[in-house]
Order: structure tokens, then sequence, then C-alpha cells
């Protein structure tokens, strides 16, 4: 996959909580009504390179432990988005981590996505978190107690 991916061009913060979303060909951060307060934030009809869309987080507990992403450009849509659970650590390291993971092993084999090429970013995601825990293991053992529930959509 040679197609360029447009970079993070902006990221909202709520109380240490990253909504990232990165437009490719066509996208537009700035062309929807933004609010945000303590324990909301959203954005209003954003664009990206095959429509719009609209993101809402509200905020329920102490840290907020969820994390969600939109990422688009020539290749596609991606939406992920990750429900923490025991702390933000596992959800935040998916965010960052499976769309790359999933870029990568598209490049590798020059394909197009597939449920296959999606099992295995996660496969992928799963074992750098775990190599993750295992270097904290001393300095911070409650990382292991922590977990995200996933949910994808591609659209292209």
């Amino acid at each position: 996959m040679n197609e360029r991916h447009t970079p993070l061009l902006c990221l909202q913060e709520t109380r240490g909580h990253a909504i990232r979303q990165s437009f490719g060909q066509g996208g537009d951060a700035n062309a929807g009504r933004e609010y945000k307060d303590d324990l909301l934030w959203f954005c209003d009809i954003g664009r990206f390179a095959a429509g719009d869309f609209s993101m809402v987080v509200v905020q329920a507990n102490q840290v907020l432990e969820d994390q969600s992403q939109i990422e688009s450009g020539p290749f596609g849509t991606f939406v992920g988005v990750y429900d923490g659970h025991g702390g933000p650590d596992c959800s935040q390291y998916v965010c960052d981590d499976l769309f790359r993971n999933l870029q990568a092993i598209l490049a590798e084999s020059q394909s197009v996505v597939t449920s296959e090429a999606i099992q295995q970013a996660f496969r992928r995601t799963e074992e750098g978190f775990t190599a993750l825990v295992s270097k904290l293991w001393n300095s911070r053992p409650q990382i292991a107690t922590t977990g995200t529930c996933c949910v994808l959509g591609w659209w292209w």
C-alpha cells in the first residue's frame, strides 16, 4: 500500500484523554462546531475524505478510560472506539497502535483491507501491549489490570 496517510491534524484533550482525528484528502478538522467543558467534548459535523462525522465524549469516571479515533485518507475511513477498563493504559495503547499496525500489515503485503489483515493487526497490537506490561511489571504492575473492548469500522 503506497498511498500516503495524512498525519494527525487535530488533537483534543479532555482530562488526559485524546480524541484523535486525522483527515486525509479533502479533510477539514475545523469544519464543525466544537464544545468542551470538564466532562463533555463534542465536534459537530467535521469533514473527512468521504463525508461528514460528529463525535461526542462524556466523562463518567474520575479518569476517562476510553479512546476513539477517525483516520481517513485515500485508503478509506477507519473508525475505532476503545472502551477502557481498569484505567486508560490499554485503550490509549490500542488507539495509538492498532491503526498503525494495520497500515504496516497492508504495506508489507501490498494488500487491501481484509478480515485477516484486521485480525493480524489486533494480534500484533495485543502482543505489543503484553510486551509493554512485561517491561513495566516492576514499576507499574497495575497496568496489567487494564483492558479495552474495541469496535472497529472501515469504509472505502
